[in-house]
């Protein structure tokens, strides 16, 4: 009898390491992208503070890509509004930051975004 099922064991081992392992790789990715996200919310909020304290875009844009850790900054897109030319006191100033990520998993994106992104909003002083 245990020769009919000698086996069975590996066959079962294999079909379960393939489900966990993609399991695992989920995981990874979903901590990412929260990692991620974390740090682009971060350092839009820092570089809103900077402008707010009247810094030019250009401080704001060098700034923002010298903190920038994450991966290729050639994936990050900043928007400030309003341009430093237009900021005055009072105005409210803008600054958001979207990053394209790139998934260790195939298929994540299908469920996670594409893109992380995160905005600040600071009156400037």
């Amino acid at each position: 009898m245990r020769n009919k099922e000698s086996g069975q064991a590996m066959v079962e081992f294999a079909i379960v390491f393939v489900i966990l392992m993609i399991i695992f790789g989920g995981i990874i990715d979903v901590g990412r992208s929260i990692y991620m996200y974390m740090n682009i919310n971060l350092l839009a909020q820092e570089s809103a503070r900077l402008g707010s304290l009247g810094h030019d875009d250009e401080y704001l844009l060098t700034y923002i890509e010298d903190n920038f850790k994450l991966g290729d900054y050639a994936d990050v897109v900043v928007a400030i509004n309003p341009d430093d030319e237009l900021r005055e006191s009072g105005d409210n100033l803008k600054i958001e930051i979207e990053y394209e990520i790139n998934y260790f998993m195939p298929g994540v994106g299908y469920v996670l975004p594409e893109s992380i992104g995160s905005d600040a909003t600071i009156r400037v002083e």
